[in-house]
């Protein structure tokens, strides 16, 4: 009997829960439609321009990617290479096909610049070569490219290979594409700069480095990939991702910048690249630098700790504060504090004594000379630190930390007798007694 209840209380809750379907029952119901990859394929090789600004140029060889992966639809920028092959970024491609020889047919639509709104797409055919090295952090990427081959034949002028690479402290020109709607894209250009001697990335102040770090360009909403051109118009680097903010906060949270940081992102040098590319005079050049999260720290400890970035500060009031007229030629050095992460003023020993003869009235008593005789010395305190500028680049910062006092004592009556006497410095006020001491200084010559 229980059993009878409990199935009519199911029906009964069926009923009322599904009354609508219950009474709509004459209509048909139609699932929604899931275009399968096929589909979408075929609306983007119908749909999808590349179009270029009618105040400049329009290369030929600038590529949008639309890349198809779980319906989704993501966009890379690529430039055509002779041989009839593309080149974007690796990190832009889902991982899963981003491999070697794997088919892209599916996947991936190639659509080229143009002037008019007639399109100029083309089927990808195979993924021919990857950066495999795209799971670590960005400073210890060796590449980030990917080249692509198509399915059939452009006939499209290719952009121009150098072997030469990013020069030093050269301006690059960069083609980008900006979206505007899921199907139309267009292209423009600006220009960024090489940066060196960078927190941002140690390894790039080498220009045989694969993965070179740049600022001026700025991704906002424009896709991986873009195209940077030497000066000559050469084809020479794909503009990667951007720098980490975490990186950015971090330093923050130090207190080592000095200004809001600078737009700066990455780019793969295609000269020193360790992936071929065919038919160009590309080639890997040397051998590319070990590189781990140890080295990568002990590079930005280098750029932090270094002391020659402070040598001009350093020589300029290493002169000011050792300057003096009365008693003692004084001298003074910057040493560096890595307990306060910095190089702090420090007394070294008086190099003379001015002509005792202008001064030792100041102790005499009668005939007699005290002895010892105490003074104060009052001198301008610097400490110097090391801050990131909004390039990340490392400078040397002067950071007054106010007068302070050196107690001296010292023998009037040797100085005046003998030419010679000692000195004995209270260098902190916190200190019971005269812990630095310097024998036998002689008179000025």
């Amino acid at each position: 009997m229980l059993k009878k209840y409990t199935f009519l209380t199911f029906v009964m809750f069926a009923l009322f829960s599904c009354g609508k379907s219950i009474q709509d029952e004459d209509e048909t119901y139609t699932p929604p439609v899931i275009p399968d990859t096929d589909e979408v394929i075929l609306e983007a090789l119908k749909n999808q321009r590349l179009t270029c600004d009618s105040s400049s140029y329009c290369p030929e060889y600038i590529a949008k990617l639309s890349i198809i992966s779980n319906e989704k639809t993501n966009f890379c920028q690529g430039t055509l290479i002779p041989g009839n092959k593309v080149v974007t970024s690796a990190s832009c491609i889902p991982s899963w096909l981003r491999v070697s020889g794997a088919s892209c047919s599916s996947n991936i639509v190639v659509s080229f610049a143009s002037r008019s709104d007639e399109a100029q797409n083309f089927e990808c055919d195979i993924i021919e070569s990857v950066s495999s090295n795209l799971r670590r952090t960005r400073e210890l990427w060796d590449n980030d490219i990917a080249v692509i081959s198509l399915k059939r034949p452009t006939r499209r002028k290719a952009a121009l290979l150098s072997s030469e690479g990013v020069s030093s402290n050269d301006q690059l020109y960069r083609w980008s594409m900006k979206l505007e709607t899921l199907f139309d894209a267009k292209v423009s250009r600006d220009i960024c700069t090489r940066i060196m001697n960078s927190y941002a990335n140690p390894f790039a102040d080498n220009k045989d480095t694969s993965f070179q770090t740049i600022t001026g360009c700025s991704l906002d909403d424009r896709p991986l990939g873009a195209t940077l051109l030497s000066k000559k118009g050469h084809f020479i680097a794909v503009q990667s991702h951007e720098m980490s903010g975490k990186i950015i906060q971090s330093l923050q949270e130090s207190n080592i910048l000095t200004d809001e940081v600078a737009n700066i992102s990455f780019a793969t040098n295609l000269a020193y690249t360790d992936i071929r590319m065919n038919n160009s005079e590309m080639k890997p050049k040397g051998c590319f630098d070990r590189k781990n999260y140890y080295v990568l720290d002990k590079k930005r400890a280098e750029i932090l700790e270094s002391q020659e970035i402070h040598q001009d500060n350093i020589r300029d009031l290493e002169t000011e504060v050792s300057k003096s007229k009365k008693y003692f030629r004084w001298s003074f050095s910057f040493v560096p504090n890595k307990r306060k992460f910095g190089y702090e003023l420090k007394m070294n020993r008086p190099k003379c004594f001015f002509g005792v003869d202008k001064w030792i009235n100041d102790y005499r008593r009668g005939n007699s000379i005290r002895t010892p005789a105490y003074v104060t010395v009052s001198k301008k305190n610097y400490v110097l630190r090391t801050k990131l500028d909004k390039l990340l680049k490392p400078f040397s910062f002067i950071e007054d930390i106010g007068p302070k006092d050196y107690e001296i004592k010292f023998n009037p009556f040797t100085a005046y007798v003998d030419r010679v006497t000692y000195l004995a410095v209270k260098a902190d006020p916190s200190d019971w007694d005269y812990k630095i001491r310097f024998e036998d200084i002689k008179e000025c010559n």
